[in-house]
């Protein structure tokens, strides 16, 4: 690895360059030194390809997870007295879920599934880590999001569409 001195860039600049002031040229050559020297560019668009993909798959196994999640708080909250023992193990465990997840920072979170439940040894490894944990995390916060929606819905906007006809699915849709 070369390392790249200002004097020597300067004198291989362009002419434009060096009539610039002083504080100028250091901050262009910082940029060319970041970004352009040794194709160091390609290290941010590697990064940002990644960063894509890992907030891609967080995505959908949030929302999926979130929505799986808030179905079974507002079952169980909707259904009164009359709640089997199905939907009252799964409550319980959507409760602990949510208090966990939501309790412990999300740092902990990716330090915990990468250092002791994964434990990733190749780079899509750590991608796969990475998409999962932040999935199980936005999970939480999709479920409680989707379950105040959920619950927001007057219970005379829910009658009157019952009344129409419309069952539990076509009245919230």
């Amino acid at each position: 690895l070369t390392v790249l001195n200002f004097a020597q860039w300067l004198a291989d600049a362009p002419n434009w360059i060096q009539g610039l002031p002083q504080w100028l040229q250091s901050f262009i050559f910082q940029l060319y030194q970041t970004f352009i020297y040794q194709n160091r560019w390609q290290f941010f668009t590697d990064g940002l390809k990644i960063t894509f993909i890992v907030t891609i798959g967080a995505l959908i196994i949030g929302v999926v997870i979130g929505l799986i999640i808030a179905i079974i708080r507002t079952t169980h909250d909707s259904l009164g007295n009359k709640v089997p023992i199905a939907i009252k193990l799964l409550n319980a465990f959507s409760k602990l879920y949510l208090t966990v997840i939501r309790g412990t920072p999300m740092m902990v979170q990716l330090l915990i599934m990468g250092f002791v439940i994964m434990v990733p040894k190749t780079e899509s490894g750590s991608i796969v880590c990475g998409i999962v944990t932040l999935g199980i995390n936005s999970g939480a916060y999709v479920a409680e999001i989707a379950r105040s929606g959920i619950m927001s819905v007057n219970k005379g906007q829910t009658e009157a569409g019952r009344s129409l006809g419309l069952n539990y699915t076509q009245t919230m849709w």
